[in-house]
């Protein structure tokens, strides 16, 4: 059995995705199946693997599933660390 590991610097973006999807209540096939209408041919096995963090995520991607969640590009990127940017 292949070992996983997390994508680590690769993909910030995992865990964002998994909380604001819960939020909006959405099931995971759910916001595939959105993904996939905007024109990504996504499977279930990637969403789940960029949730997991286990991959990175490229640039197309992120922009669908901020569109398919109804978010900013820079929400997914939200931590529970602010950057004060008024400095």
């Amino acid at each position: 059995m292949r070992h996983r590991s997390k994508a680590g610097n690769r993909n910030m973006v995992g865990s964002n995705i998994i909380r604001i999807r819960k939020e909006k209540h959405l099931a995971q096939m759910e916001l595939l199946s959105r993904i996939q209408l905007l024109g990504s041919d996504m499977n279930q096995a990637k969403l789940s693997r960029i949730e997991g963090q286990e991959i990175g995520i490229n640039d197309f991607d992120l922009y669908t599933i901020a569109k398919a969640l109804n978010v900013t590009v820079d929400e997914l990127f939200n931590s529970e660390y602010s950057i004060n940017t008024s400095e």
